[in-house]
């Protein structure tokens, strides 16, 4: 049955399941008497076509319509809309507004092009909708307003894309999206999905591709989930933000992935990467529990501009150079690292002030990781990388770091810690000419043990004004290694050095200063030991210790420029427990006006005391 016409028309059609329209001019179209009907096609809109009381579930726009007026069907049933070509590729015009369609399908043939402006479908009562473009050519587009939508599928073939158009926010609604694209897939002035929980991208074509906007918003609670693969084209997302988890997964990706920033504001934030033979890069990465991040094979470079969270980690496994731009943090507990058979890992500045830091490497070229900062300890191991390994200042409780199978140059700033392990490259020093090392002071005792390499290692100790005693142990190899202990000055609290557990260096260099009555307590190791003592108001003063094994130990009490200072009172100084030391000095001066009542008196050791 085909009606050609305009005005009003209520029709009475029985066993008729397929009418054409070809509305002359504005046709409102009555189907009381005509509920057989189940299909309806628009050859003709010229004027703006509305049907009402249908029992329509199939709408076809024709290639031969003449005009782009909208049809209005208030069925509840409309269930497909298909735009259909002749024999030849022509564009399908058709704009429908469907009130009261709940779940839609949409098709366009396979000669069927549509574009924005003259395909519109408005259909605010839908809560489902599929979107199927045959088109393999020419790029699509489509004007899209569905307020109340939760689910939209999404099947392109056009290699050219498709294009969904419509207002800002008015996709809001939108839970579930899911897309597989032979072109480049996109939303157009629709900025983002605000309630979108699940969204799946894919596609297997040379051209696939797809581009979001943001995902979530600040105000939203769900976790959203977005998994994507294939899409050689690439994939590009906004900022994904909610206060639920946001779970990222990207898998056997042929191109380039970009995404925004991604904020979890009370939940967890985990972003898996596998497969991706382009480029992986993110913006900042953030959430109120843990942060995870897995890259896995990824043939290009990785940038993260930083990640934060109360846990944070990163895993790294056959991936090319990746990097963390900015300063990143573990508020609340650990922060680690695990990388593994990469290109290069270059970090900024790392935190985790109330828990620990570990970072493990292993074939990995190229090693640059900025300052690190902790409150328990801090772990790093750079295993065998071959290029170089640089690293700054690194602050803890506890430090452990490990360049020992490096094959390239080693660069580390001051380690600041009450508990050292250090193992220098077997093979060169650091390139700073130093291993510089400092208590931290929390506890009185500092301990470090410290291997060294074939190079010639330099360790430079300072100590803070509350540690009382050092212990320094290790194996520093060949070379000509030596140890400075406060080489610029002399610090009160340390009363107690010991470097018997220290063996193959050539020299040591101690600074002590004694207080009025003190005894101070030093034993050397396998080198040369030189302890300088100064002190000023000296009444008593007792050295004690076992110099150890070097040839040329010596015990400097004040120097030539700057003697030790007596208390105007009888002073004693007793070095009597000092042994296996070769030489000793003592320069000492008091402003005593009578020495005979403020005698000094000397004890000295078996050494040749001066």
């Amino acid at each position: 049955l085909e009606i050609n016409g305009a005005g009003t028309l209520k029709p009475t059609v029985a066993n008729v399941e397929k009418v054409t329209l070809d509305a002359t001019g504005a046709l409102t179209l009555a189907m009381d008497n005509a509920k057989d009907v189940s299909e309806l096609n628009i050859k003709g809109d010229k004027g703006a076509v509305t049907v009402v009381n249908s029992n329509i579930s199939s709408l076809n726009f024709l290639s031969t319509a003449e005009g782009t007026n909208a049809v209005t069907i208030d069925s509840e049933n409309l269930a497909t809309i298909n735009y259909k070509a002749g024999t030849e590729a022509a564009e399908i015009k058709g704009n429908l507004t469907a009130t009261k369609a709940t779940n839609l399908t949409v098709n366009t043939d396979a000669l069927a092009n549509i574009t924005s402006t003259g395909a519109t479908i408005t259909a605010n009562s839908a809560t489902s909708m599929s979107l199927n473009i045959n088109a393999e050519k020419t790029a699509q587009s489509l004007k899209l307003s569905a307020t109340k939508l939760k689910d939209l599928a999404v099947v392109n073939k056009s290699v050219d894309g498709f294009t969904i158009k419509g207002d800002a926010n008015s996709l809001d609604a939108l839970s579930n999206l899911n897309v597989t694209t032979d072109g480049k897939f996109s939303f157009d002035t629709i900025t983002g999905l605000a309630g979108v929980s699940t969204v799946t991208l894919s596609g297997a074509n040379d051209k696939s591709a797809v581009t979001l906007g943001d995902l979530g918003s600040d105000k939203v609670t769900q976790g959203i989930a977005l998994n994507a693969s294939g899409l050689k084209g690439g994939l590009e997302v906004g900022n994904t933000v909610t206060k639920g988890s946001i779970n990222i997964n990207l898998n056997a990706m042929s191109g380039d992935a970009k995404l925004g920033a991604a904020n979890s504001i009370t939940d967890n934030l985990s972003i898996s990467v596998n497969g991706v033979e382009g480029k992986f890069e993110t913006q900042a990465l953030k959430a109120a529990a843990s942060t995870t991040v897995s890259l896995t094979n990824i043939k290009g470079a990785s940038t993260i501009a930083f990640l934060n969270g109360a846990t944070t980690s990163l895993s790294i496994e056959n991936t090319g150079d990746v990097t963390i731009s900015n300063a990143s943090s573990a508020l609340e507990g650990d922060f680690s690292i695990n990388a593994n058979n990469a290109n290069g890992l270059t970090t900024g500045v790392i935190t985790a002030n109330k828990g620990a830091i570990s970072i493990n490497a292993n074939g990995v070229s190229a090693i640059s990781v900025g300052n690190l900062s902790a409150k328990s300890s801090i772990t790093l191991n750079a295993g065998d990388a071959s290029t170089s390994v640089k690293a700054g200042d690194i602050a803890a409780d506890s430090v452990n770091v490990d360049l020992s199978k490096v094959l390239g140059t080693t660069t580390v700033g001051k380690i600041t810690s009450d508990n050292i392990i250090y193992k220098a490259s077997e093979l060169s020093a650091d390139t700073e000419g130093k291993i510089a090392l400092a208590s931290k002071g929390n506890i009185q005792n500092f301990k470090a043990e410290v291997t060294g390499s074939l190079g010639d290692d330099k360790i430079e100790l300072t100590t803070a004004a509350t540690t009382s005693s050092v212990t320094l142990s290790g194996d520093l190899g060949v070379g000509n290694d030596t140890v400075d202990i406060n080489e610029t000055s002399a610090v009160d609290a340390l009363k107690t050095v010991n470097l018997s557990g220290l063996t193959n260096y050539a020299t040591s260099t101690t600074k002590l200063k004694a207080a009025a009555n003190d005894t101070l307590t030093f034993n050397g190791g396998s080198g040369d030991d030189s302890v300088e003592v100064s002190g000023t108001a000296i009444a008593s003063l007792k050295v004690i210790g076992d110099f150890g094994g070097g040839n040329l130990d010596k015990l400097t009490l004040g120097t030539n420029t700057t003697a030790i200072t007596g208390a105007d009172s009888a002073v004693t100084i007793d070095i009597t427990k000092v042994t296996n030391v070769d030489s000793t000095e003592i320069n000492f001066t008091n402003t005593a006006t009578d020495m005979s009542s403020n005698a000094l008196t000397i004890k000295g050791s078996e050494s040749n005391d001066q």
